[in-house]
C-alpha cells in the first residue's frame, strides 16, 4: 500500500488532480496510439477495439467536457431576485380592490419558483460525444488533406490524439475553476456499489436468476464479437497459377505471349503461383 501511495505521489500534480473520466480518456487515447504503432500489437484485434472508441467517442467526449465543465442541475433564484421579478411584473398594474374575486385569486396564488438549468446530463453528454466525434474526425482529415502529410494513418492518429489531449487539458482547467459541488463528476463508485448490490444481494431468487442470465448474455455477446474480430470469415480456398510476359516498358502483363519460336530461339516468361488456401 505504501509503495502504491509513493508511486502516486511521484506523479505530477496536474495528473493527480485529473478527474476520473478525463484520466480514462487520456489512458484510452494512449492505448490506442500504442495499439496502432507498436509492432506485433498493431496486428491484433486490440487495434480495432481501441480504434473504434478513439474515432467514434473520445474526441467528442473531450470536446464536450471542455465546453460543459459543470454538472447538470437546476438552480433556483434567491429571494431578492424573485422579489425583483415580482415587483417588475406588478409595476404599472393597479392593485385589486380588497374583498373582490381578483384580490382573492392573487392572494391564493403560490409564489413562482424561478429555476434555471445549468450544464447537460449524462445521457446528453454521451449522445453529443458520439455525434461530435463523427463530425470532428472528418474535419481533421479535411484539414490534413491540404497539408504535406495528407490523409494517412500516422498523421490522422497523431492529429486526433493532439486534439483530444488538448480538449482534456482545457476541460480539466475549467473544472478546477468551478466550486467542487458544481463540477461534473462521473459517479462510477455509486454505479459499482449499485451493481454489486444488484448482483450479490438480490431481493429474491427471481432477481438472482435474472442477474445470472444477464451476466451470461453479456459474456456471450462479448465473446461472439471478440471471436468475429479475431477470426474473420474465410473466403473460397484455391490456388492460382498464372503466366506473364514482359511488355516493351518492362511491365509484367498477361498478354503478348510469343506465338512461334524458332529452333534455338529463347523467350522469357514469368510463372506465378498464388496460395489462397489459408494455410
Amino acid at each position: 500500500m505504501s509503495d502504491r501511495r509513493t508511486a502516486w505521489l511521484l506523479l505530477p500534480r496536474p495528473v493527480r488532480r485529473l478527474p476520473a473520466d478525463l484520466a480514462a480518456v487520456v489512458v484510452l487515447t494512449l492505448l490506442t496510439v500504442g495499439s496502432v504503432f507498436i509492432p506485433g500489437i498493431n496486428e491484433t484485434p486490440l487495434r480495432v477495439l481501441f480504434g473504434l472508441g478513439f474515432v467514434l467517442f473520445l474526441p467528442g467526449y473531450a470536446f464536450i467536457a471542455a465546453l460543459f465543465p459543470e454538472s447538470s442541475r437546476e438552480v433556483s433564484a434567491d429571494d431578492g431576485q424573485a422579489q425583483t421579478v415580482a415587483d417588475s411584473e406588478s409595476e404599472g398594474k393597479p392593485n385589486p380592490v380588497p374583498g373582490t374575486d381578483a384580490a382573492e385569486t392573487e392572494r391564493s396564488q403560490p409564489p413562482g419558483e424561478h429555476l434555471q438549468s445549468q450544464g447537460i446530463d449524462g445521457i446528453e453528454r454521451v449522445a453529443l460525444s458520439f455525434g461530435l466525434s463523427i463530425a470532428i474526425v472528418p474535419l481533421i482529415g479535411l484539414v490534413l488533406n491540404f497539408t504535406p502529410w495528407g490523409i494517412r494513418l500516422a498523421p490522422v492518429v497523431l492529429s486526433v490524439t493532439v486534439f483530444t489531449l488538448a480538449c482534456v487539458s482545457i476541460a480539466a482547467r475549467r473544472r478546477h475553476e468551478l466550486p467542487a459541488e458544481d463540477q461534473f463528476r462521473v459517479p462510477y463508485r455509486a454505479w459499482i456499489a449499485a451493481g454489486k448490490a444488484e448482483l450479490f444481494e438480490p431481493n429474491s431468487r427471481t432477481d438472482a436468476a435474472l442477474n445470472i442470465a444477464l451476466v451470461l448474455s453479456v459474456l456471450l455477446a462479448v465473446g461472439s464479437v471478440g471471436y468475429a474480430v479475431a477470426v474473420p470469415p474465410q473466403g473460397e480456398q484455391f490456388t492460382e497459377f498464372y503466366l506473364l510476359s514482359e511488355s516493351d516498358d518492362g511491365e509484367l502483363v498477361a498478354d503478348g505471349y510469343p506465338d512461334e519460336l524458332a529452333v534455338g530461339e529463347q523467350s522469357q516468361l514469368v510463372v506465378g503461383i498464388g496460395n489462397n488456401e489459408y494455410e
